[in-house]
């Protein structure tokens, strides 16, 4: 037997000391995890209007890339899917430039966006995002800024290079 013994083996989080690196670290994993998200301002409103956004997993980038390319509405439809899918709220900002109302509250790309883009028959989130959006540049733009902040633009480029 290797001297360990199948009750000695613990799987799950162990404490860690509070003085130890670890401490430190858990404490720092957990701040950012609670910042982790991207502010973008949508263009051309007068009045600034923003979307913030959760980072994209690969799976939800593979997932809405294999739905889009069945789609016969190709056309920034992979983006605005993707805008959907990670975003936490659409808001504006005080004249501190702080956001106005509770995170939990704002609407999302959802039917109640949809109702205050005067668009109520809008069903799809997509379609939300192409309501609050003016042109598909626009969006294609604010998916670029998403998977480029999230790390995916490197990655994506070295990919493309080693299958070369």
């Amino acid at each position: 037997m290797s001297g360990f013994e199948h009750d000695d083996i613990h799987v799950g989080e162990t404490p860690a000391a509070p003085t130890s690196g670890l401490a430190a670290l858990r404490t720092q994993r957990a701040k950012i995890k609670q910042k982790l998200h991207l502010d973008l301002l949508v263009p051309r409103y007068d009045e600034p209007v923003y979307v913030r956004y959760m980072p994209p997993t690969k799976a939800q980038i593979n997932r809405v890339s294999d739905r889009a390319t069945k789609s016969r509405d190709k056309d920034a439809l992979a983006e605005a899917m993707l805008l959907a899918e990670c975003c936490l709220g659409v808001f504006q900002k005080d004249d501190d430039g702080k956001p106005i109302g509770d995170p939990d509250d704002w609407p999302k790309f959802d039917k109640d966006l949809a109702e205050y883009l005067g668009e109520p028959s809008l069903d799809r989130a997509a379609d939300v995002v192409r309501a609050l959006f003016f042109t598909d540049g626009d969006i294609i733009a604010q998916a670029a800024a998403l998977t480029s902040w999230a790390g995916y633009a490197e990655a994506q480029a070295v990919e493309d290079y080693e299958g070369n």
